[in-house]
């Protein structure tokens, strides 16, 4: 009967050691031997826990190495001394099923020419818990398959699909090749791999798929170490360029480029981070350098028609010789390369000079026309069937011009792009990269890695920006050129715009990567300069699209391009877009009649509530009704109120009186008193409720720390009339700094940020310290969530505005000026505004499961990390993810 060896190299875990060897201890068919190989050569912890076992099992073997083996030298002197004929090897921190060995031994007692027997293997922790791990497994049911096969699959896809040493059994006497070498290599984080892919060599592959044994995964492991990592990189490297595997394998052109594809992704951008560091940059560099060094060996050159490349410059002398240089070493003898120099004041003229004998040819302009009239003077003096618009502030790299042309061969587009650092989302590099890469890698090594991960992919965009553009000439010969209407921007909207117009595809091409500054030549003007010229094609291009679709049907730029930033400036061009389906109109008329509530919530700040209702009072609209529910549960907090609003007559009510409050609709004010400060939600909904009882058309939630612009109201009326939107919000200035900006339609900001011109557009995110609503709204979906006391109540009601289809849209064309965290002390700077921040964000993801909480925890993450010195700070912290976890919500007594 053939023996069976089970072999367990240990270093210093001696816990997880008893667990293994009670899992072999434990098997329907026992092992004749288990050798156990103590590596920890400073410590004899691991024989002390394996005494009791050494005395009570004549077939344990304790053998305590000399000097420190490592963890391959361990399992193949283990190997060397074992007896049996069949090898067992297990991890010291690995747990066999108990049938393990009687399953495994079957197929090599049956079948001689099985060479390895492996099995689906369960991942666990450290406590022997199950976790969600994708392990690769070669089939759901018991197999005997092709050792070429699977060898095969495993080197294209760089998959070790076998699994680790403690998955598998085979007999000794087919080990006939040197362990854990390969050429002159000594494989250390890759040995089980060689070895399966050389017994494999020999015969088939049982494979079993139940699992057989327990799979510990922890941080701590050799595998997780920067030095593991890197050796693994390297050994792989061999796999994919060392010609024995190609040969033996049969491994088409094909073939290779997936798996260098593979190799790239999984072992060479892993090993990125480590390039800068001292202790591996030598290494590192080393192995990406030989990876790209072998790999380009397979990127064969494609054969493609002639490009003329065509560049406007105008004081371009700081990036000019840069761009020249790398264009002039990645062009072909046959293609074109024509700049067109708009008049520079600067030296870019001299540098042209310099570089005429190198086949450019060069266009000076005797004044500046623009940048379209400039790319079309380019394309009347080009000839080629490929024409690429480049700017001189891009880096161009390897055969980047082969692999955007590439994508131009189907008749269907019209326009390629490449990805670069300057531009628009969908053609960011790091939209597809891990930004870390940044850090670590030169932009030509970027472009590499993009080309033999990317090869051949691309993906169909609205807009294509015009820092590189490649078209063809039966396009242009079809379509027309640049738009010479639009002397400085605003050209690669129009010119995507209308080749989509024309049925053409606009494609990014993924495998091809340039670098791109942005706007060199637009800082060498004053920028009041450069905006008025940007601003004026801007609304150039807003009249054409008019006058092509009729005023209010204008597609809006998130429908067109996909873009915000499209922004005509004038009365005009107010309502040209079309949103939501809705068209624009102009309104003259403004004599609205609309009854309009409007709710502050006070809490100890009257000072700013009586502010805010000065500043409402000077409304163009007459037709209101301010009311201030004061949550601040202080009587000298309504003796204040009465004192700063004498002169306009309030009437003051209680809670419980609210019931009879009369709203006259004629600018007169109303402040109820609430019986508890039960949040800001709470306050509102009973500025609310009084509103519907009387009827009003419109409720205006309104943060009690704002200054509103005289024409607020009337603004915010006109656009939810002309669009039929049942809730409209406005743009947020701060007080403090009146030219810069909180919210936008898009992002509430905590830093404001510079004002700028926009256009009206829908509400990526509602803030609620400015929601202007018809009161229908408040029947139909309910009042605010009181839950969440304070923060995040805006972000439910939003959601719960979505989930009913009701729509919100933003206006710039008006604007309140908001303080900013008056009640609270400071937005996040204080630990009230940290409890409610912390469990409020997990209780909104709860509440709307279409959100995750790995975003609310980094979130949390973030505020820990800059607060966790505050222990103040640290405890409101984990008390809000404490009272989430036990359910608690509303007001937090006691905080």
């Amino acid at each position: 009967m053939a023996k069976i060896s089970v072999l367990i190299p240990t270093y210093n875990r001696p816990h997880f050691l008893v667990q293994a060897l009670e899992s072999v201890l434990n098997q329907t068919r026992l092992p004749d031997e288990i050798i156990i190989g103590d590596d920890n050569v400073d410590s004899n912890i691991n024989h002390e826990v394996l005494e009791p076992y050494l005395k009570k099992y004549s077939f344990i073997k304790y053998i305590k190495n000399k000097e420190k083996l490592g963890a391959a030298g361990n399992y193949k002197n283990l190997f060397k001394l074992a007896s049996g004929d069949y090898i067992k090897w297990l991890a010291d921190d690995d747990i066999l099923m108990p049938s393990a060995l009687e399953k495994a031994i079957y197929y090599l007692e049956k079948y001689p020419d099985v060479k390895l027997v492996s099995s689906i293997r369960v991942p666990v922790n450290e406590n022997l818990e199950p976790i969600s791990l994708n392990l690769p497994k070669i089939s759901d049911k018991n197999t005997i398959v092709d050792g070429y096969e699977i060898n095969k699959k495993m080197l294209i896809s760089l998959m070790n699909l076998i699994g680790e040493f403690s998955v598998t059994l085979f007999r000794k006497k087919d080990i006939s090749f040197n362990l854990f070498k390969f050429r002159n290599i000594k494989f250390k984080a890759n040995s089980d791999w060689l070895t399966w892919l050389k017994l494999l060599e020999k015969g088939k592959l049982a494979y079993i798929s139940e699992p057989l044994s327990y799979f510990r995964v922890t941080t701590t492991q050799d595998q997780y170490n920067p030095e593991t990592i890197i050796n693994g990189s390297y050994e792989v490297f061999n796999f994919v360029f060392d010609k024995y595997f190609s040969k033996k394998y049969n491994i088409s052109i094909e073939e290779k480029k997936e798996q260098i594809k593979n190799y790239i992704n999984k072992y060479i951008i892993p090993i990125v981070k480590y390039k800068n560091n001292p202790n591996f940059s030598d290494k590192v560099n080393k192995i990406i350098k030989k990876t790209f060094i072998e790999s380009s060996k397979y990127l064969s050159k494609r054969k493609r028609k002639p490009v003329s490349i065509i560049t406007v410059t105008y004081n371009s002398e700081r990036t000019l010789v840069s761009f020249l240089e790398s264009v002039l070493r990645t062009i072909n003898p046959d293609d074109e390369f024509i700049i067109v120099d708009n008049n520079s004041k600067d030296k870019t003229k001299d540098i042209l000079y310099s570089y005429k004998s190198n086949n450019i040819k060069i266009i000076f302009n005797k004044e500046n026309v623009g940048y379209s009239k400039g790319i079309n003077i380019g394309i009347k003096h080009s000839k080629n069937p490929f024409v690429i618009f480049l700017n001189p502030d891009t880096e161009v790299y390897g055969s980047w011009v082969d692999t955007l042309t590439a994508h131009l061969i189907d008749e269907k587009v019209g326009a390629v792009g490449p990805l670069t650092t300057y531009t628009v989302l969908r053609q960011y590099i790091f939209t597809y990269l891990d930004k870390s890469l940044k850090e670590c890698l030169s932009y030509e090594e970027i472009s590499k890695i993009t080309e033999f991960v990317n090869r051949g992919k691309s993906i169909e965009t609205p807009i294509l920006i015009g820092f590189c553009l490649a078209t063809k000439r039966e396009v242009l010969d079809k379509i027309g050129y640049m738009d010479e209407d639009l002397f400085l921007g605003n050209d690669d909207l129009e010119f995507s715009w209308r080749l989509r117009e024309n049925g053409y595809k606009l494609k990014i091409a993924l495998d091809t990567f340039i670098y791109h500054e942005g706007h060199v030549s637009f800082k060498t003007e004053k920028k009041s300069k450069t905006d008025i010229l940007v601003q004026d094609s801007t609304n150039k291009l807003a009249d054409k699209l008019i006058r092509y679709y009729g005023y209010g049907n204008v597609p809006h730029p998130l429908d067109l391009w996909e873009i915000s930033w499209f922004t005509p400036k004038g009365e005009k061009y107010k309502y040209m877009f079309k949103i939501f389906g809705r068209k624009g109109k102009i309104i003259n008329n403004t004599d609205f009649k609309d009854k309009i509530s409007i709710i502050l919530v006070n809490y100890k700040n009257s000072k700013d509530t009586a502010e805010a209702v000065k500043s409402l009072l000077k409304q163009n609209y007459e037709n209101i009704s301010i009311i201030i529910v004061d949550n601040s549960e202080d009587e000298n907090s309504i003796e204040e109120l009465k004192t700063l609003l004498k002169d306009n007559n309030p009437k003051f009510y209680t809670e419980n009186d609210s019931k009879t409050v009369n709203l006259e609709f004629k600018k007169d004010i109303t402040v109820i008193r609430a019986t508890e400060n039960r949040g800001f939600s709470a306050g509102n909904n009973i500025g609310i409720k009084v509103s519907l009882k009387n009827k009003a058309d419109y409720i205006w939630i309104l943060n009690n720390d704002t200054l509103v612009e005289k024409n607020t109201i009337e603004e915010m009326l006109k656009v939810s009339k002309v669009y039929n939107i049942s809730v409209v919000t406005c743009k947020m200035k701060d007080f403090k700094e009146k030219d810069k900006v909180q919210y936008d339609g898009k992002f509430s900001y905590i830093t404001p940020i510079e004002d700028k011109v926009d256009i009206i557009k829908p509400v990526s995110f509602l803030s609620g310290a400015n929601i202007f609503a018809k009161a229908e709204v408040f029947e139909k979906i309910g009042l605010l969530d009181e839950d969440f006391f304070l923060y995040f109540e805006d972000n439910d009601f939003h959601y719960r505005l979505l989930k009913n289809d009701i729509k919100v849209i933003y206006t710039p064309f008006t604007h309140i000026y908001h303080k900013g965290g008056s009640s609270t002390g400071g937005y996040l700077k204080n630990p009230l505004s940290m409890y409610y921040f912390v469990r409020n964000i997990l209780l909104i993801r709860k509440k709307h499961k279409h959100f995750n909480y790995e975003e609310a925890f980094k979130e949390i993450e973030k505020q820990y990390a800059f607060n966790y010195k505050d222990k103040i700070m640290l405890k409101s912290i984990i008390l809000g993810l404490y009272d989430f976890i036990k359910g608690i919500t509303g007001r937090k007594e006691n905080l």
